[in-house]
């Protein structure tokens, strides 16, 4: 007898406008999601412990101070993985990011790199928002359980 597994139908989509251009994200599948989060993960290294229980705001911030140490093969890396699933808005209709022409790529990023930071960010949220907000529960200890008072 066979079985079924359960597989959706998509991947989550989010589309999001940078810089007054309209991007469509798609998640990563599981396994390019995991060797992404986990480059990511030898990266932040410890400091994904001190973001256990903090907020959206102490999240991004980490994440910028991360951005900050990547290395150009690290920027090339995350580029390349994310740009397989994030499509633009052309006038002809959406376009592959990974599939642009240099000069395409150019009049995207070049003096924008801040845009480009942006893109990051909101592909790393839509792919690990999940994990990142249970790094803190993670990290928590238990609490003991409830006990209710029985009466007599």
């Amino acid at each position: 007898m066979g079985y079924s597994v359960l597989m959706p139908t998509s991947l989550p989509t989010q589309e999001v406008t940078i810089g007054g251009v309209q991007f469509r994200l798609t998640a990563l599948g599981s396994k390019k999601g995991t060797r992404v989060l986990t480059r990511l993960l030898n990266l932040a290294g410890p400091s994904v412990e001190a973001l256990a229980g903090q907020d959206e705001r102490a999240v991004m911030s980490a994440l910028g101070s991360l951005f900050a140490r990547l290395s150009p093969g690290d920027l090339e890396f995350f580029d390349s993985e994310f740009g397989e699933t994030t499509e633009i808005m052309r006038e002809h209709g959406y376009v592959r990011l990974a599939k642009l022409s240099p000069l395409d790529r150019d009049a995207l990023w070049a003096a924008n790199f801040g845009d480009m930071f942006s893109w990051l960010k909101s592909c790393i949220d839509l792919n690990f928002a999940s994990f990142l907000a249970g790094v803190g529960d993670i990290a928590r200890p238990a609490s003991p359980a409830k006990t209710s008072a029985q009466s007599p």
